[in-house]
């Protein structure tokens, strides 16, 4: 097996960097993960009682039809939307917390939410076809002396 040795070293310095920059908001974002988990569950088992009851609800009323099924869709829509609330929160937390501590890691790198353009995309022939482009994380600065920007699209 061969060991790159450059990757080791880099592997050390990093956990270095983790324990002196990342340690203490990793901690306090375990508390945070462990508060919205318990959100998470609480906030589905809510959704289906409710479903439950509006279920049991409407079969005792006989509220059948369009409305009915309207109804269901709109409160549907709305509990995917409270019960995904803690992992996209967690998510941001995350995100804005970490992110721009561990870009920097490599140098002059700077986290945010850019989007490289399309024109570049294109040009580089990397991706076929496609109509939408869709931004997350971007990466960008300058790493050994090379300009860098990558964008997770």
């Amino acid at each position: 097996m061969i060991v790159d040795s450059k990757l080791l070293k880099l592997r050390e310095k990093f956990k270095d960097f983790y324990n002196d920059n990342l340690l203490d908001d990793y901690k306090e974002l375990e508390v945070k993960r462990k508060k919205y988990l318990k959100l998470f569950w609480f906030s589905l088992f809510g959704a289906i009682l409710v479903f439950n009851l509006l279920g049991v609800f409407f079969a005792v009323i006989d509220f059948t039809g369009d409305l009915a099924e309207d109804l269901f869709e709109v409160l549907f829509v709305l509990a995917i939307a409270v019960v995904g609330y803690p992992i996209i929160a967690f998510k941001s937390q995350t995100q804005e917390t970490v992110m721009s501590k561990i870009v920097s890691f490599f140098g002059d790198m700077k986290y945010g939410i850019n989007s490289i353009f399309d024109k570049y995309i294109e040009a580089s022939e990397l991706i076929g076809y496609y109509d939408k482009s869709d931004v997350d994380d971007t990466f960008c600065g300058k790493y050994n002396g090379v300009d860098i920007k990558v964008s997770e699209q």
